[in-house]
């Protein structure tokens, strides 16, 4: 009988202890239920309605207001809230909000971007107080538009409270700087100091004496200068405009020299001191060679290279027929010297009726040449009355 009684109670402890373990484990799971889709209630009792909405509405709650009489609290600020601080409600959850003078408040109609008056009217139609604040300087609204207000618009007031505006005083024009002539550097600078920018818009060649460009010095030294500039220096521009688009000169340009005739050592030795390269284009860049073409030519605008064309022979040009000016361009461009001997002959007088040596002789690069041509002489005219 004994040890049937000690059986029954081992079974009936352990019967208890599992319907224990279970009671825990329901209470557990409907408890972490209830918690795991829900946040802290924050304290919303003291502050104004629209902090205490304005906050809720971020969880987010669903916020519903209770008005009380002015007696019941401060009015204006929350006296009560239901659940409470500390509490858990879900998200969307109602949140009830209790507030003395409820009858007593109105929201503030929004009254930015009316005029003045409109604004006055409609901010006395909802039993407010208006109160002008003056003007302030405003890029975007015309002059005795409403560009700021307080409070804020729908926030919740008393009956009979002040709003506040300011309305713009117009467009607060600025004055373009003067950049002409300065250096990119220089120009980005005081545009700076003037609240623009500038961006590059291209280059232009623009000479002012003798095809001499229009450069900046910085230092020892000359730069690309501008030379126009968009919107024109002195223009007034409202504050939406910001951007300085200018026109930038071309490099440094210099004068070729005339390199016809010379060896490639010479005509190298001589860019050399102009700060100058030698490109040789056509023929063998041999130092006795002669150059018989150039560019750009002589005289010409160049930005740092001269291109020539060289041989190392050189071929007599057919002079006969011709008049000493185009003898010798023709000679000069053969490389070659060109005496003249006047002599009695027919023909026109100033043309070349003979020369030696023959037109098409070639002859060595730096064999020295001297043409020799015979040209009529020009008669004497006879004295008057013989």
């Amino acid at each position: 009988m004994r040890r049937g009684r000690r059986r029954g109670e081992v079974s009936f402890g352990v019967i208890g202890s599992g319907v224990l373990f279970i009671v825990i484990g329901v209470a557990t799971a409907y408890w972490y239920y209830r918690i795991r889709d829900t946040v802290v209630v924050p304290q919303y009792v003291g502050m104004s309605y629209a902090q205490a909405l304005e906050k809720a509405r971020k969880v987010p709650f669903t916020v519903k207001r209770e008005n009380l009489k002015v007696e019941a609290g401060q009015p204006g600020l929350v006296s009560n809230q239901e659940p409470l601080a500390g509490d858990r409600l879900k998200p969307k959850g109602t949140l009830i909000l209790s507030v003395p003078g409820g009858a007593d408040l109105v929201p503030v109609p929004k009254v930015i971007g009316l005029t003045r008056s409109e604004a006055q009217a409609a901010i006395e139609r909802a039993s407010l107080q208006f109160q002008d604040q003056g003007q302030k300087p405003d890029g975007k609204q015309k002059t005795g538009t409403v560009v700021e207000q307080d409070p804020a618009p729908k926030t919740q007031i008393l009956r009979g409270d002040s709003v506040s505006i300011q309305t713009s005083s117009g467009w607060k024009m600025r004055k373009v700087p003067f950049l002409y002539s300065m250096s990119f550097e220089k120009a980005a600078i005081v545009a700076g100091n003037n609240g623009f920018s500038i961006e590059k818009a291209g280059q232009e060649s623009r000479a002012v004496i003798s095809g001499t460009p229009f450069l900046a010095e910085v230092g020892s030294k000359k730069v690309p200068a501008v030379i126009s500039q968009i919107p024109p220096s002195g223009a007034l521009v409202d504050p939406g405009t910001n951007l300085i688009r200018v026109v930038m000169s071309t490099p440094q340009l210099d004068r070729a020299p005339s390199l016809i005739g010379m060896a490639v050592k010479d005509a190298r030795d001589r860019l050399e001191k102009l700060n100058l390269g030698l490109h040789v284009q056509e023929g063998e860049d041999q130092e006795k060679n002669l150059i018989f073409a150039q560019d750009p030519g002589p005289g010409g605008l160049v930005t740092g290279v001269v291109s020539v064309m060289v041989r190392d022979k050189i071929q007599i040009p057919a002079l006969e027929g011709r008049n000493l000016v185009e003898a010798y361009a023709a000679a000069s461009k053969a490389g070659v010297k060109l005496s003249v001997l006047e002599v009695t002959a027919e023909g026109d007088p100033g043309y070349i009726v003979s020369q030696q040596p023959a037109a098409g002789t070639r002859l060595e690069v730096g064999q020295s040449v001297t043409m020799q041509v015979k040209v009529p002489k020009i008669a004497a005219p006879k004295a008057a009355g013989k």
